[in-house]
């Protein structure tokens, strides 16, 4: 299990009787921590209020959410590092009002840069390109695809959203992925966070026929952000688009989703800290991953 610097807290907690742990969940109110801030950021156009804990090892951010968010943030952010990103690390917690939440690490750096603020940096440089509303990722398609970003950068934009429609995480907007940028204004690779809409839109569909009411969940276009493109519709673009396979062939996106165990995953994530990720969204993750991996070698 991948640590975000808190592990150890849990490992403790969790051996210990009466401890800062229970059922794999940690109670700030036992931890001599300090006080709770508040940080200010721009993301998608909107002021946003992010709120942290300072610990010794550094800023985690808080983040209030239901068991189902718990769950998705827990496992997804696990599975998705697995894969090789650089993505926060979730762990379930209680707040010192007795509160469900997760904490993750701070994965922000100084060459990061919120995907809405790389592509409207993109758009400065060619005023004379016309968007509807101004919003900057109808041209990410001609103007930031392989133009600016790197070879890796591309694949790792792309891979993402692969990783997003297998894990029926439909929420990646601009505002919850950083790119990383290099001195020429290139994105070279991609930092992510936020999973948590997974799980709640897994319990709002719980018990139906996944293949019925995956047509009602959209995802982002690859090369359009303003548009969206149900979980087939994404799967063709995965199989069949030259561009995309000039960065991902569709063998290696469906040697990358099959590599991923969630099922052992879940498991690793109970031995550690002894949370336990509930049984049928594992099961629902596992088999959509599975179906991915199937569907890209059609």
């Amino acid at each position: 299990m991948y640590d975000n610097g808190l592990m150890h807290h849990y490992r403790q907690g969790f051996m210990q009787r009466g401890g800062a742990v229970k059922a794999g969940v940690l109670d700030l109110r036992k931890l001599p921590f300090r006080d709770l801030g508040y940080s200010q950021r721009w993301g998608k156009g909107l002021e946003e209020y992010l709120e942290f804990l300072y610990t010794p090892q550094g800023r985690f951010y808080v983040k209030e959410d239901m068991k189902d968010g718990v769950d998705a943030e827990v496992l997804l952010s696990q599975i998705y590092k697995q894969a090789g990103f650089n993505t926060a690390i979730y762990t379930p917690a209680i707040d010192r009002k007795g509160k469900t939440v997760v904490l993750s690490n701070d994965i922000q750096t100084d060459n990061g840069v919120f995907a809405y603020d790389f592509l409207k940096m993109v758009r400065n440089r060619h005023k004379d390109i016309k968007t509807a509303d101004g919003f900057p990722s109808k041209i990410s398609s001609n103007y930031v695809l392989g133009r600016y970003q790197t070879k890796q950068g591309a694949r790792a934009y792309l891979k993402m959203n692969l990783f997003d429609v297998a894990s029926v995480n439909y929420d990646r907007h601009l505002s919850n992925y950083i790119y990383e940028v290099d001195r020429l204004g290139r994105a070279t690779d991609i930092s992510l966070y936020d999973f948590g809409e997974s799980g709640h839109v897994y319990t709002s569909v719980r018990g139906q026929d996944p293949m019925y009411y995956e047509q009602d969940i959209t995802y982002p276009n690859l090369f359009n952000e303003g548009m969206e493109l149900t979980r087939q519709e994404m799967v063709e673009q995965f199989r069949t688009n030259e561009t995309v396979h000039k960065y991902i062939t569709p063998s290696e996106m469906a040697e990358s989703v099959g590599s991923i165990n969630v099922t052992q995953t879940a498991r690793d994530i109970k031995a550690e800290i002894g949370y336990k990720v509930s049984q049928s969204y594992t099961d629902y993750i596992a088999s959509s991953f599975d179906r991915m991996a199937e569907d890209l070698v059609k």
